[in-house]
Parts: C-alpha cells; structure tokens; sequence
C-alpha cells in the first residue's frame, strides 16, 4: 500500500472542526457588522420638539415624525404627541393652583395609589414617578411627571389609549424632562 488509510472517523472530526471553525468566523462577522452599523437605541432616535407651534411654551423629545394634536378644553390645553403604538405622550396644561410642584407631584403620587390597577412605583424623583399597573392578569406601566413654567402647570403622562412596556414608559419619562 503507498498510502495510509484513515478512519472515517478522522474524516468526521475535521468536518466537525471545519463547521465549527466557519460558524466562529460567521457570528463573529455578524458581530462586528453589527457593533459597526451604528445600532442606535430607542433614545438616541429621538429629536427635540418645540411646542411653541401649537402655543404651549415647552420643549420635549420625540422621535422624528411624531404627529402633535392639540385640543382647547376650556379650562385647560391636551395636547398628545404620537409615534406608533409604542411613543404616546398625553400633556395637560392648566391653570396653576400650586406652585410648588414637589407638592403637586405628592398629590398625584397619592391619588395613582388609590387606583384599583396601582402595583407599585417603580421610580421617582422630585417632579415625577413611573408606577407599574395590573390590567387582569397583564402589567403595563404608566408615568406622572410635573412641570411648573408661570402661571401654568404642565402634567405629562402615557396616552390615555394603549398599554405600554417599561422600556417604552422610561423612554417617554426621559423625553419630558
């Protein structure tokens, strides 16, 4: 014989090894074009909105596109700013009654814990909180945040319509502060 037979099973092994080396190569490609395509997160897709175009004297974050709707009330201003179904934000603006917006933001703290859905606070600070709420037996979670410019008081919360992820709730949180 001139030249050595090898076992199948040698064979096996250097195709095994061979798979195993190309599928290292492949995620780490994937990897790499991932890491560089520039992956933005939900936040940094978001611009500045400047309210002024529809008379209320605030700037938010949204994400491009969003559609702004106003409504007169009467005794106060609803103006909703909407971006699929996961980007909905509902402000009330108002006659202030309070100007002391740590106190306002305690008054609607205690009021959400009355509610039949309130779970429990999530996160807060000294102008707002994120609470998680029970709808059956599904979570969603919501947000309250205070804003005191003038005579005027701005409450910013979730859409009235739709439930929302904490992720989606923390994003909206953040564009209104």
């Amino acid at each position: 014989m001139l030249y050595k037979e090898r076992p199948i099973s040698n064979l096996t092994n250097i195709i095994s090894t061979v798979n195993i080396k190309l599928g290292r190569v492949l995620l780490y490609g994937f990897v790499i074009v991932m890491l560089g395509s520039g992956c933005k997160s939900p936040a940094s897709e978001l611009q500045e909105l400047d309210l002024m175009s529809e008379g209320i004297p605030i700037k938010i974050k949204a994400p491009v596109g969003a559609k702004v709707k106003k409504k007169d009330m009467g005794l106060f201003q609803d103006i909703t700013i909407k971006d699929g179904e996961d980007f909905y934000i509902q402000i009330t603006a108002g006659q202030l009654y309070n100007s002391d917006a740590k106190v306002r933001k305690t008054e609607e703290l205690e009021a959400i814990k009355q509610l039949i859905s309130f779970s429990r606070i999530i996160k807060e600070d000294e102008q707002g909180f994120i609470f998680e709420r029970k709808k059956g037996d599904e979570l969603t979670y919501d947000f309250r945040r205070i804003k005191i410019q003038g005579e005027t008081e701005y409450l910013f919360q979730t859409g009235l319509v739709g439930n929302f992820d904490l992720e989606s709730v923390e994003l909206m949180y953040d564009a209104v502060k």
